[in-house]
């Protein structure tokens, strides 16, 4: 799951030296509300498919009309692919942020989090260098502005949220990275992934490091 997914971190702001651990969760009301208005949005617009399968389903008029135009046919089943899977996106996002929460420890150079929601857990952890740095993200919606610190990963969804503030200065920020031992990184910054190895060259690397032993 994403950083930009969690809505409220405790505490706000991480401690001042390490090793540090922070509890996340999701928006409830942001998702009942995708909930609330898409389901029966989507289910609306999917009422003038169920009604033509009824009449397919009991009027052999029907049936034979849409058997002597085979390319009507398929439009009719591709549209209800599409439009059954651009709904079942926003559901399916809302459903498993539902409910989620993160338990991040830093410590000892590595960064464990512990993730919970409707599907289970899932526990995972990566070395605390194997992050590009620290990155101050900016979000504003209508009622609100918060300012984000987060810990950006070459896999998305391994980047932490690590603290969040009405405010936060350059001191602050740099503080924070100081702490972690990483840099700051542009708001715009991309974490490069990590090149991969071949087969051959770990088979090689190992065969190295046996013949050096």
């Amino acid at each position: 799951m994403r950083a930009a997914d969690f809505h409220s971190v405790s505490p706000a702001l991480p401690p001042a030296a390490l090793p540090m651990q922070l509890r996340q969760s999701s928006c409830r009301i942001g998702a009942l509300g995708t909930l609330a208005f898409v389901a029966p949005a989507g289910l609306a617009l999917l009422a003038p498919f169920v009604m033509l399968g009824h009449q397919l389903a009991t009027d052999a008029a029907t049936r034979q009309t849409l058997a002597d135009r085979p390319l009507s046919a398929m439009l009719l089943a591709v549209g209800l692919v599409v439009w059954c899977a651009l709904l079942a996106l926003p559901l399916g996002r809302s459903l498993a942020s539902f409910g989620r929460s993160r338990l991040v420890h830093i410590a000892d150079g590595r960064v464990a989090v512990e993730e919970r929601g409707v599907t289970g857990t899932q526990a995972w952890s990566e070395p605390l260098q194997s992050y590009g740095g620290l990155k101050h993200v900016v979000r504003t919606s209508l009622s609100s502005t918060r300012h984000e610190l987060v810990l950006v990963h070459p896999v998305r969804g391994r980047s932490v949220l690590v603290g969040t503030a009405d405010q936060l200065s350059d001191q602050q920020i740099a503080d924070m990275a100081s702490v972690l031992g990483l840099g700051v990184v542009p708001a715009g910054f991309r974490c490069a992934p990590a090149p991969r190895t071949s087969r051959s060259s770990a088979r090689s690397a190992r065969l190295s490091h046996a013949q050096a032993a």
